[in-house]
């Protein structure tokens, strides 16, 4: 009973496995968020973005107008339709974008003005409440000081 027993269980452990999903994209691929277990985004070099809503089965992929210089590092999916996409570069080449629309239209939110700046990270607690995560640069004094964003509206983003 007891070799019935672990051979189930590693059966079972085995079928929970990874999979190979075709991403339908030659870009490199830097972030993914799941939703739930149809839905998830993700992103990618050149202004690149995928979304499944099918359990990862297809992804579709698609480019932000605009931004195929852009390095997409960081992805934040909130639902089938909506999703935030941050990039990462040096200055006004890290930037928030984000669509309700499941990529069919992608409003820039924000554009990093600081010209050391360069965006590592986003997280979101919410659909409204969210973080961006910079490298320290240095201020006046050569004090190292840590760049974040924070919205607390899913709109509008402050240092």
């Amino acid at each position: 009973m007891r070799l019935l027993y672990l051979l189930l269980l590693a059966t079972t452990a085995v079928a929970q496995g990874p999979r190979v999903q075709i991403s339908n994209t030659t870009e490199n691929l830097r972030g993914v968020s799941a939703v739930s277990r149809q839905v998830a985004w993700a992103s990618g070099t050149h202004g690149t973005y995928l979304r499944t809503v099918d359990g990862g089965r297809t992804w579709t992929p698609g480019q932000v107008p605009d931004a195929e210089g852009l390095d997409f590092r960081g992805v934040v999916g909130l639902s089938a339709d909506e999703a935030f996409l941050m990039s990462s570069g040096l200055g006004e080449q890290s930037r928030i974008y984000h669509t309700e629309d499941g990529g069919k239209r992608w409003q820039l939110q924000f554009t990093n003005k600081v010209a050391k700046g360069f965006f590592d990270a986003i997280a979101f607690w919410d659909a409204k409440h969210g973080i961006v995560l910079g490298d320290p640069i240095a201020d006046e004094s050569g004090k190292l000081k840590f760049e974040v964003l924070e919205t607390e509206d899913g709109q509008n983003w402050r240092q």
